[in-house]
């Protein structure tokens, strides 16, 4: 994969790393109430940097990492990553400058994706907007408005409505879950259309691995 992909990817690993040790008074080896808004709001800071991929901070705090098929380990450099949250490197708890997490390789189409930590909310927008659209000619249809029509008016041909049209009657769950963001990294709308919807919502989430 590209190396910009993969640094923006640990990047971000790094970013929630920090911000979760800080959030939960884990960053530094004694906890200190006094400072703990001010250094969540460095923390926060320094992982917007990171995740914006600010020029050159990435390589200067981490010190080695070794990737492998499952998990990927990180060593820290404590200086850089002290002086960055504005503490002594012996505030530092251990394990803010050390750590792993999993990797996992995902099919997203044609493409592989490499998922690293642990999958975030992310709605994808492409698939919200498909679903929506097959709810609105459904409801189109079954209020009586001929396919030919619903399919003028939406710019496609009858066949698109169809195909795409057959989102509507996915199950409650998987549609609860492309609302939130939280189906399967590989459940495209690609995936989707390239086999008929099955009607057996048992048999949706064996096939699209819910």
């Amino acid at each position: 994969m590209p190396a910009t992909k993969l640094e923006h990817q640990i990047a971000t690993s790094i970013a929630s790393h920090i911000v979760g040790l800080t959030e939960t008074h884990r960053l530094l080896a004694t906890p200190d109430l006094r400072r703990h808004d001010l250094l969540l709001d460095t923390a926060r800071t320094l992982a917007k940097r990171l995740r914006d991929c600010t020029s050159g901070l990435l390589h200067k705090i981490v010190k080695i990492g070794h990737l492998s098929q499952t998990s990927l380990h990180l060593d820290l450099a404590p200086n850089i990553l002290a002086a960055e949250l504005e503490v002594a490197s012996e505030e530092l708890a251990i394990e803010a400058a050390t750590f792993t997490v999993p990797v996992a390789l995902r099919r997203r189409g044609v493409e592989t994706k490499l998922v690293i930590g642990s999958s975030t909310k992310a709605p994808d927008p492409v698939l919200i907007r498909a679903l929506a659209d097959a709810h609105r000619w459904a409801l189109a249809l079954r209020e009586g408005t001929p396919l030919k029509t619903v399919a003028q008016e939406a710019g496609h041909h009858g066949a698109y409505i169809r195909t795409r049209g057959q989102l509507a009657f996915l199950s409650p769950k998987i549609q609860r879950a492309i609302r939130d963001g939280t189906q399967p990294v590989d459940l495209t709308l690609e995936r989707l259309m390239k086999t008929p919807v099955p009607l057996d919502w048992r048999e949706q989430d064996r096939l699209y691995g819910m």
